[in-house]
């Protein structure tokens, strides 16, 4: 073994560790190598929060990428259409869009030199089986299929791979229908790691596969779950289900059918209020009873309540205006039919202060009600507002710009957009 493989070997059995990366970067930076500086300041990039020193370190490390990066992706011997997309984090290559086939022949190689940890994985149905047995698989942490043409028995035996035991994250692109077979296999593997699941834009009408999905041991780890376009009775099974003690992530989008009053009682009375971070419902409306129960519940923890394209109408927004929201920083609503009726009813409530974001495109807003809301005292003007496709004339649009200049002080960029209006 060479010095450069011994260093890199160190990097690869601690892919967590800066300091094996660091170590890497002082041998290059004798032999006058410019990636040494790509590592240092990627490192300390990971490091820090959003600030202007982040922000700059950003933008040096994305020069060196354009003058070197190509150069350094083909020394992993990873070139071609079957190796895209190779995202650098703290120096080194740790995400790739491979294909199957690739992955099969030649991602050894690859995983000698840097430590690829997320992969998206293209095309090979029929390789699909021999993937089951793959070693480096075990070296994966997010794994995603991008191919919706896999047979539903090849992906259930796939998740009876003895090499999944590192994987934190699953991800199937494309719109597959799912039956119980997926479901057993999922609820049969072992998983022991897993922390986000997401099956994508689901094709099926019968929901029953999720009662199964249910019984599986590894849920207890799971924090983000996506499982869209479900039923009634699947959507309360979820809530109810007492293996999702460590969910924060809800995204339970739907086909637009409307969930019951029945179901927002069920949400509202689940343990998962007392968790959850973000819960993502767009194009899933909501009879108003079940909303007025949601908004009735104690939710400490929510941050991010999505009803985008939900069509609540006015009656819905007052539903979940009535609630207190303590800890919401996003709240969307674009497409959700709210009219004045419904603004005026977020215009009266405390916390809408408190929210970072708010999107009310999409909702034939006039110009009073827009008025209204730069007048309002629970609006904080550092809120970033998407005022987008309320259909304003120009004249009624100039003069909202000119009640925002006397506000004074910044304004997002985003309120500006409420100029963009439609004739």
């Amino acid at each position: 073994m060479t010095e450069d493989e011994s260093f890199l070997a160190e990097i690869i059995a601690a892919p967590d560790d800066d300091g094996p990366r660091l170590v890497y970067a002082d041998w290059l930076e004798e032999r006058g190598d410019p990636r040494a500086e790509f590592i240092r300041m990627q490192c300390e990039e990971a490091r820090l929060g959003e600030c202007k020193r982040r922000t700059d370190l950003r933008r040096r490390a994305k020069l060196f990428l354009q003058r070197y990066g190509r150069d350094w992706t083909a020394e992993l011997g990873a070139t071609g259409p079957e190796f895209r997309d190779p995202e650098y984090h703290r120096g080194f290559v740790e995400s790739a869009t491979i294909s199957i086939r690739y992955f099969l022949k030649s991602v050894a190689g690859v995983m000698s030199r840097t430590p690829l940890r997320r992969v998206v994985l293209t095309s090979g149905d029929k390789l699909l089986p021999k993937l089951t047995q793959a070693k480096h698989l075990q070296q994966i942490e997010e794994l995603h299929f991008a191919d919706s043409g896999f047979p539903e028995q090849d992906l259930a035996d796939f998740f009876q791979s003895p090499y999944l035991a590192n994987l934190r994250g699953f991800r199937l692109y494309g719109t597959y229908s799912i039956g119980s077979v997926l479901a057993s296999g999922l609820a049969s593997a072992s998983l022991p790691k897993l922390a986000s699941l997401d099956l994508g834009p689901i094709q099926t009408v019968d929901s029953s596969w999720v009662t199964t999905l249910l019984t599986a041991q590894w849920l207890s780890s799971v924090e983000v779950l996506c499982l869209r376009n479900l039923s009634d009775a699947a959507v309360r099974a979820i809530a109810a289900s007492p293996r999702l003690g460590k969910l924060k992530d809800w995204d339970l989008a739907g086909s637009g059918q409307p969930l019951s009053a029945e179901t927002g009682r069920t949400l509202a009375a689940s343990p998962l209020t007392q968790r959850l971070e973000h819960l993502k419902m767009e194009f899933c409306g909501m009879e108003v009873g079940g909303l007025q129960a949601m908004a009735a519940a104690h939710w400490p923890r929510l941050q991010t309540l999505n009803f985008n394209f939900a069509e609540l109408g006015p009656a819905g927004v007052e539903a979940l205006a009535a609630g207190n929201w303590p800890a919401l920083k996003v709240l969307n609503l674009a497409s959700s039919a709210m009219e004045s009726r419904g603004l005026n009813a977020l215009l009266r409530r405390p916390w809408l202060k408190s929210l970072e974001r708010l999107s009310l495109r999409d909702n034939r807003l006039t110009k009073q009600d827009i008025l209204n809301l730069i007048a309002s005292p629970n609006w904080s003007h550092k809120t970033h507002i998407n005022l987008d496709g309320n259909g304003l004339r120009q004249s009624g649009a100039e003069e909202i710009l000119e009640k925002l200049g006397r506000i004074g002080g910044p304004l997002p960029a985003e309120i500006r957009r409420v100029t963009m209006w439609r004739p």
